[in-house]
């Protein structure tokens, strides 16, 4: 995915943008196919992308997602290990 690929889907999930260019966590996972708890591992394992923590808040800026989508890195964070439910 490049950089207009990321405005694609920001624009079909109708995704808001500060004006200073920051997507929020919920959003910026979207945006990158990931689900929220995913970015928060990357975060606590010290993997990118980079954020800003601001009013209690998590925030991803739109042209850092664009570089990391354009140097196509996707942080490998271990899966917990434990028992996998069997669903009946």
């Amino acid at each position: 995915m490049d950089a207009s690929e990321l405005e694609k889907r920001i624009r079909a999930h109708r995704i808001p943008i500060t004006p200073a260019g920051m997507l929020r966590e919920r959003d910026a996972a979207t945006v990158l196919g990931v689900a929220p708890r995913t970015l928060r591992e990357w975060r606590k394992a010290g993997k990118p992308p980079p954020h800003v923590r601001l009013n209690r808040g998590t925030w991803y800026s739109v042209g850092v997602l664009a570089a990391f989508i354009g140097a196509g890195e996707q942080p490998q964070v271990p899966v917990p290990s434990g028992k996998v439910r069997q669903s009946a």
